[in-house]
């Protein structure tokens, strides 16, 4: 099985230029993986939307009915909805065999027992694995930033 440090690398090399953070568990139960600041645009106000968001990192392979079932504990759901009853900004990012797909937030308590069709219906960006950085990293600009 993949692991997330491998899915940690290929995400922190692909984000916009920024602050980020990969946290293990040592911040709190449920906590996401990392926390991630995008540096604004010159001339973008200082008080503008949040551009910080949290990402929960998980990855899988193979093509099992239900690929990340029981992988987003209860204690995460129960932060990814406080996070977001107050504004914050969280994402999913998940890896399967070759493909990393950019889920939002609101959609986690779904992805235990989401099949790979479904997962694919639920995200908003998909990239596969071995996309270029530009192109990655842009994506996740606008997803950000919107």
């Amino acid at each position: 099985m993949p692991r997330e440090t491998a899915l940690w690398d290929w995400l922190r090399d692909r984000l916009p230029s920024g602050h980020a953070t990969r946290i293990e568990n040592e911040v709190g139960d449920g906590f996401p993986d990392v926390h991630y600041s995008m540096l604004r645009h010159p001339g973008e106000p200082i008080i503008s939307q949040s551009h910080s968001v949290t990402f929960e990192l998980k990855t899988k392979r193979g093509t099992k009915k239900c690929p990340f079932k029981d992988q987003v504990r209860d204690s995460q759901l129960k932060w990814i909805a406080r996070e977001i009853e107050v504004g914050g900004r969280v994402w999913l990012v998940l890896r399967l065999d070759d493909t990393v797909y950019f889920i939002p937030g609101n959609c986690a308590e779904w992805i235990n027992r989401a099949t790979p069709a479904e997962i694919l219906e639920l995200s908003d960006i998909i990239v596969k694995w071995r996309d270029k950085k530009p192109t990655v990293s842009s994506q996740i600009y606008r997803m950000i930033s919107d």
